[in-house]
């Protein structure tokens, strides 16, 4: 029998991921209503033409996390959320960045990973690890 504060994984579902996108900084965020999603998406969307459609989320139910690597010189880069856990107090949400390998060749190309993911809507606080 499971005690009460038990941390239990939330199920992840991505909705969009790569190695190129509008977003130069490296950042995370949390959105949890459709005007602060149309306003990342034209963000990630901004270096494609045509741009992807806003995919429709229901923010009663759900919640977007996004992680942003940042700008990089050149490829090998990224970024996956591989989990998140949700506590008796909070949500932790796993970030794992990759890295070019010491003397493998790469793209000489500016990117800029990224990882959108969907989850559940929580009221607790996120905090990215």
């Amino acid at each position: 029998m499971g005690s009460a504060t038990e941390a239990k994984e939330l199920p992840l579902k991505t909705i969009a991921e790569g190695g190129f996108s509008g977003h130069d900084d490296r950042k995370n965020y949390v959105i949890k209503d459709r005007v602060e999603w149309g306003r990342l998406w034209d963000i990630v969307n901004s270096c494609f033409i045509p741009k992807s459609s806003l995919f429709d989320i229901d923010f009663n139910k759900y919640m977007v996390i996004a992680a942003f690597q940042g700008q990089q010189n050149t490829g090998g880069y990224g970024i996956e959320i591989f989990k998140a856990i949700e506590t008796e107090k909070n949500i932790e949400v796993y970030i794992k960045e990759s890295y070019p390998e010491h003397g493998y060749s790469v793209a000489e190309v500016i990117t800029n990973p990224y990882h959108i993911i969907k989850t559940k809507k929580t009221d607790k606080e996120v905090i990215f690890r």
